[in-house]
């Protein structure tokens, strides 16, 4: 693992193909409930740093609701349907080098984000998970099955857009609504350009996600998060510069996981150029 990691050649593949291997920032206490647990944690969309994503997400104005409906309750139900009742796992992958001078620096590779590292990996002393593309869906699709389930992956696209729920009416009650959210879902290129763009201030992650849309819920589903069995996906666990004891760490990832443990780095920073050494 640790020679395909660094190896400077690879980076991230072409905008419709999902890389080999995905990465996964989180502090260490995120690591612990993660092997504890053996499962990923979707987010819900509230938890999100961006306010596209935090922020309610309402049809738009011109859409006429015709019968007992108030425009703000379908905007209520749009939004918890949504956005609410959404999951979402945020990952980055490898990017294209600058140039090719920086190649052998390997500053595209998807661990060796300095930005993603501070800021979502607790100021360097958390982790950055390698994981297994395929491994990982696999895991994502024996989830119990769930009616009017939908599943978007994929690159994110940066665009300075604003968010545009493109809903159908007129809405005359509460079975036109249901009918309208679903031919919304069925359109793919609708639900990417709302789950799958960001501004372009975040154009640096790189981001890869997977969105779980429930088109049925309840208000169990509503803003709380979803957790999906890592099974075999976890191949590499690399540990920040700032952690205090790195090789207890990775002992205590070892004594958890036995033989199904991943292999455990450390990242260094040498003039401030990434590298990898063994734990």
């Amino acid at each position: 693992m640790k020679d395909w990691l660094c190896d400077p050649a690879e980076h991230g593949g072409g905008a419709e193909i999902l890389p080999e291997y995905l990465y996964r920032y989180m502090g260490s206490d995120g690591l612990a409930h993660t092997v504890a647990s053996s499962q990923l944690r979707l987010n819900a969309w509230s938890q999100m740093n961006d306010p596209r994503e935090s922020h309610r997400w309402s049809p738009k104005p011109d859409l006429i609701a015709s019968g007992d409906l108030s425009p703000g309750e379908i905007a209520s139900r749009v939004d918890k349907t949504l956005r609410g009742a959404s999951k979402l796992l945020s990952l980055t992958s490898d990017r294209m080098p600058s140039s090719h001078a920086a190649e052998s620096y390997l500053f595209h590779r998807g661990w060796a984000r300095a930005t993603l590292w501070a800021h979502y990996a607790a100021g360097h002393s958390g982790v950055c998970l390698v994981l297994n593309t395929s491994d990982l869906m696999s895991s994502i699709a024996s989830l119990p099955a769930r009616d009017r389930r939908y599943t978007v992956v994929g690159r994110v696209r940066y665009e300075d857009e604003p968010l545009v729920v493109d809903l159908n009416g007129p809405i005359a009650d509460s079975a036109a609504l249901d009918r309208a959210i679903e031919d919304l879902l069925d359109r793919q290129w609708a639900i990417n350009r709302m789950h799958l763009t960001k501004n372009r201030d975040w154009s640096s992650e790189c981001e890869v996600r997977v969105a779980l849309v429930h088109a049925l819920h309840d208000l169990s589903d509503v803003d709380v998060p979803l957790m999906v069995p890592i099974g075999t996906s976890l191949r590499a666990v690399i540990v920040g510069d700032a952690h205090p004891s790195p090789a207890m760490l990775a002992a205590g990832v070892r004594g958890v996981l036995a033989c199904s443990a991943p292999e455990m780095f450390a990242i260094r920073w040498n003039a401030g150029v990434p590298d990898l050494v063994d734990l």
